[in-house]
């Protein structure tokens, strides 16, 4: 972070959520002889490997450079005020970026997890805050198509929202005693049904995105629930009765905003 800042220090910014999944996946891949690689041994002594990186690929990551360079020009003003890239998350939207992963047969871009890197690397040179907050989006959207517990009309539902209606989605799953990872313990926010919905009772430590996010989804433990690992997730809008926050300190659009919810 801060390599497009003139004159702010370089520093490297961890942020492992989603590393158990993410591992899974290498684990596959590997197994499977690196599908989706091209292992070239050709060369005496080294053994390369190459990315397909397709046609369409390449478009998505000129889309995605052509917009890095509009951030940079307001990076350093809203790096100094700690304030959000409203403005950036609307040229995301008017770029088609919210359906990016999004399966093709639901109207969004279907570009997959490398596609989505690719144009995350071009986006994070003009600004890295920007990349980083507007990953969430896609890594609470991502998921919710490709798991099969989803039902498809929730995942209809969910893609109509975000490329049609162009939503925001924030994530919302920290708390003050887990971290929403794979792996962590299930947490204590609590989702009672009752007329027309659930009632959400606890208390969130971060939020990404949740100053200007359309919805925030969040995780939570049905009461119902006859397993103690259950969990689910729902979306909260800005204006749910009994919602407050309070802003704290972090990267602009990623920083940290304890939530509570009742």
């Amino acid at each position: 972070m801060g390599a497009n800042i003139p004159g702010k220090p370089r520093v490297f910014m961890p942020y492992i959520g989603g590393v158990g999944a993410y591992r899974q996946i290498c684990d596959d891949v590997a197994a499977n002889g690196y599908e989706g690689f091209t292992l070239d041994s050709r060369v005496v002594g080294e053994l390369r490997m190459e990315f397909h990186v397709t046609p369409a690929q390449r478009d998505l990551q000129h889309r995605a450079r052509c917009l890095a360079a509009d951030f940079a020009t307001r990076a350093a003003q809203h790096d100094r005020e700690a304030s959000d890239p409203v403005e950036n998350y609307a040229a995301l939207r008017d770029a088609g970026f919210y359906g990016l992963n999004v399966p093709a047969e639901l109207g969004g871009g279907g570009v997959g997890l490398l596609g989505w890197s690719l144009a995350a690397e071009e986006l994070a040179q003009g600004c890295g805050s920007t990349a980083l907050s507007f990953n969430m989006h896609l890594s609470v959207v991502g998921p919710m198509m490709e798991s099969p517990l989803v039902p498809r009309a929730t995942k209809e539902r969910l893609a109509k929202m975000v490329v049609h209606e162009g939503k925001l989605i924030g994530g919302n799953f920290s708390e003050p005693t887990t971290s929403g990872l794979v792996g962590t313990p299930v947490p204590l926010t609590r989702a009672r049904r009752v007329d027309g919905g659930y009632r959400i009772t606890g208390r969130k430590a971060f939020a990404s995105m949740i100053a200007v996010a359309d919805h925030v989804m969040v995780l939570a433990r049905p009461d119902d629930a006859a397993s103690n690992a259950a969990a689910m997730f729902l979306l909260v809008p800005p204006d749910a009765p009994g919602r407050k926050r309070r802003s704290g300190v972090g990267h602009p659009g990623h920083a940290r905003h304890p939530q509570r919810l009742r």
